[in-house]
């Protein structure tokens, strides 16, 4: 599910469990998955031989936002700062697209992301599903995820970038038990992201990857990404931001493998013995390609290892 089966950005701290239990016996009348209060709706399956889902479940559990409270709030717009957790100086460049980002960010708001004591999953869901994918002996490993974890500093709050400490948490925890063949497998960001699944990918020292990548997809019946930019600066940020920020590597950006940020779409994803490809389809069936030169299809392919 997403936050929309309750309300933009939902947390029960925030919102309370009167809206949870309406949108949770809604979701069910027309998904019915198992849902208790202990686990909320995640789960794991096996799908054959080769791979296995988990669907973790991003709302039952989480803490409020960090920018709950106002926080985060910008001082030059009153509104929670659009880029808390980039850099200054990548800021400073970016704000010839919003001039609020000149403003810095509040130590308290910094702080409070990366708590170690804010969880998205809470603690008996994230090591279940923990031990879960490490005793999986399926070839692949899809996190089928409500909110993005790769990085691209954007809104952060509802997503894994805004739960910091978590999301290194579960990075490491992957790595350390060398959990081979995972892809996070992701939505609610209105655009179709690809990439790599860093632990920090702008910040002092530079890029750190991890063995994963990230497949986004979405949306299918709400405002594209692109048009949230422009609404939110002016129009023709939105893709001025993809050519500036989302597509050059670092330390320029972040080097997304596909950033196709204005069309309607859904992830087709095909598994065998010796490799897994997700493919970003249109509204007609077809692949679907960034804008710009070269046209790059939005594929992944991820070979067994």
């Amino acid at each position: 599910w997403d936050d929309h089966e309750f309300v933009d950005d939902f947390s029960i701290p925030e919102r309370g469990r009167t809206l949870y239990n309406a949108g949770v016996a809604a979701f069910r009348d027309y998904n019915p998955v198992i849902h208790s209060t202990s686990r909320g709706i995640y789960r794991s399956f096996r799908w054959g031989r080769n791979a296995e889902f988990f669907y973790l479940d991003d709302r039952s559990f989480r803490d409020a936002k960090a920018s709950a409270g106002g926080l985060c709030n910008n001082p030059q717009t009153g509104r929670p700062d659009n880029f808390p957790t980039l850099p200054q100086g990548r800021r400073d460049f970016l704000a010839n697209f919003s001039s609020d980002l000149s403003q810095p960010v509040s130590q308290e708001c910094k702080d409070r992301i990366n708590d170690p004591n804010r969880s998205m999953l809470g603690s008996r869901q994230l090591q279940r599903f923990l031990q879960a994918i490490r005793r999986s002996t399926a070839t692949f490993k899809i996190v089928m995820n409500e909110v993005t974890m790769q990085q691209y500093y954007a809104f952060p709050y509802d997503r894994w970038e805004g739960f910091a400490h978590e999301r290194r948490q579960i990075l490491e925890a992957l790595q350390a038990s060398a959990v081979r063949n995972v892809v996070f497998l992701t939505t609610d960001d209105h655009a179709n992201h690809v990439n790599v699944v860093r632990m920090q990918t702008l910040e002092e020292g530079g890029p750190i990857d991890t063995p994963y990548q990230e497949f986004v997809t979405g949306p299918v019946s709400t405002r594209t990404f692109e048009t949230q930019i422009d609404e939110t600066t002016e129009e023709g940020n939105g893709d001025a931001l993809r050519v500036a920020f989302l597509k050059p590597p670092p330390p320029a950006g972040v080097g997304m493998k596909c950033a196709a940020l204005d069309v309607y779409s859904y992830a087709q994803v095909e598994v065998t013995r010796s490799q897994m490809t997700i493919t970003a389809k249109n509204v007609n069936g077809d692949v679907v390609q960034e804008e710009g030169s070269p046209r790059r299809d939005c594929v992944l392919t991820i070979p067994a290892q």
